[in-house]
């Protein structure tokens, strides 16, 4: 089947309909999209690791403009605390962290210790990042989170190449197994008779000799 493609306007290339573009923002239609994209648990009751394992900066990251804003603003330690919270959202959801009431205070106090710097300072710059754009908090029935698009743009990279590659293995594996049953089917039709078995002469006779108990003979004829 030939790879779906889509061409953009003007010009003279074609993109993969599956590139990963970052996103520009993230709202609560966001996580319900990717939370249904790339689930935890498979139909089949396989379990996936979605976290990550890094978090990136782009080279240019501080030559934004909101960036460089906020930093004016806040100071330059705001950046630490952008990877701080950035770190948390890698593991176990790989984009996001929870800041439910008690979990926010338990990050706002982590953050302070690792850094150094007071628990309100800390609250005043996550509150800073939160109102500038910078963070997202979303929700969903299962609680409130707090997410970044850099750490999403990173999430679906990985793991759209995950589900690929679980695709292709897949595909492999079903492949064996009917090259398997091929070659099965295959030796079995060598190894069947490929012409009909030689016919039994019948021999036709008038008499019949047999010996009994007392080894005499006894003589039938017909």
């Amino acid at each position: 089947m030939e790879k779906s493609k889509k061409i953009l306007k003007g010009k003279d290339k074609e993109i993969d309909s599956n590139v990963v573009t970052k996103r520009a923002s993230i709202d609560n239609n966001t996580l319900t999209e990717i939370n249904e994209k790339y689930p935890t648990v498979t139909v089949k009751g396989v379990a996936y690791d979605l976290g990550l394992t890094y978090i990136t900066l782009e080279k240019d990251y501080l030559d934004e403009p909101s960036v460089r804003k906020i930093i004016k603003d806040y100071g330059a330690e705001i950046i630490a605390v952008i990877c701080f919270f950035r770190m948390k959202m890698c593991k176990p959801y790989g984009w996001y962290c929870s800041v439910d009431d008690d979990s926010l205070d338990t990050l706002i106090e982590d953050c302070a210790y690792t850094l150094k710097l007071g628990e309100e300072r800390v609250r005043e710059l996550y509150s800073a990042l939160v109102e500038r754009g910078i963070f997202y908090v979303i929700s969903d029935d299962t609680g409130k989170y707090l997410a970044d698009t850099q750490q999403l743009y990173n999430f679906e990279i990985l793991n759209n190449n995950r589900m690929r590659d679980r695709i292709r293995k897949a595909k492999q594996r079903a492949q064996q197994k009917s090259e398997k049953l091929q070659n099965s089917v295959a030796k079995q039709e060598e190894s069947a008779p490929t012409s009909p078995l030689k016919e039994v002469p019948i021999v036709e006779a008038e008499s019949v000799t047999f010996l009994n108990s007392q080894n005499s003979e006894d003589v039938f004829t017909w």
